[in-house]
């Protein structure tokens, strides 16, 4: 590959000409890009994404093997204990799961690299392969929240189904963080442009104009209304939007 694109060295940190310019770009250089890589088991983004895997640790086991009751045999058994890592957790629980502009990134690229604790995993929207195994598309976490294909034109059953499934990604966005809470609605944006043929009209703050009544239908999960942090941020969004709460 003859192009590396790092968001915080490509583009100008603390420059908001040089942020405005490039981040129009970035919904072509993730849909684009050969593939996306994601240091998936870092913690932060000051800590680096090649880890030294722990070396599997031999557990001696003692078993009684028989065939008489009368003469018993102990033989030792010596199995390689191997520290789990799961990629369905990594996906969806790591430190980088949790930000929006990486669910941002993970729904529009076409393929992904996610370095692991352990290993590497391979994601596109054929299957998840690892060293251990291959698992079909069906059950990749990137199959719950595929974006729609605009090349061609759908009935209008299934046109029904892609915009149910807006509610999907926009239900999956909002419980992101973003280090800056102005970014909700341009994070989004990106995702929402695939969405446009599928609804049509105007889009309206995180809602569109021909599906007003049903963009409204949204409401806070429990454990944000049972938090006594209850942040709107009108001067974001407009109330009436769901990218109006924290």
């Amino acid at each position: 590959m003859q192009y590396l694109w790092i968001d915080a060295l490509c583009i100008v940190q603390d420059s908001k000409e040089d942020w405005a310019a490039e981040s129009a770009k970035m919904d072509s250089i993730y849909q684009d890009a050969t593939l996306t890589i994601f240091a998936a088991a870092s913690k932060g983004s000051r800590e680096g994404f090649l880890k030294t895997a722990t070396e599997p640790q031999p557990t001696p086991t003692t078993l009684r093997v028989f065939t008489n009751p009368d003469i018993q045999t102990s033989v030792l058994v010596t199995g390689r204990e191997v520290e789990e890592e799961s990629f369905y957790d990594m996906r969806s629980r790591s430190a980088l799961a949790r930000r929006g502009w990486a669910y941002r990134e993970s729904c529009l690229s076409r393929r992904s690299l996610y370095f692991g604790a352990r290993q590497i995993y391979w994601e596109c929207f054929e299957a998840v392969d690892n060293l251990e195994e291959l698992l079909p598309a069906s059950e990749s976490c990137r199959s719950k929240m595929i974006l729609p294909d605009t090349s061609g034109k759908l009935e209008k059953s299934d046109a029904k189904a892609v915009r149910s499934q807006f509610y999907k990604v926009v239900s999956g966005y909002t419980d992101k963080a973003l280090t800056r809470s102005e970014d909700k609605l341009p994070a989004f944006s990106g995702l929402a442009k695939r969405f446009h043929p599928f609804f049509g009209g105007e889009y309206l703050a995180g809602l569109w104009s021909e599906d007003f009544s049903g963009g409204l239908l949204w409401s806070r999960t429990f454990s944000a209304l049972s938090s006594s942090h209850t942040a709107m941020e009108p001067d974001r969004a407009p109330s009436w939007s769901w990218a109006s709460d924290d």
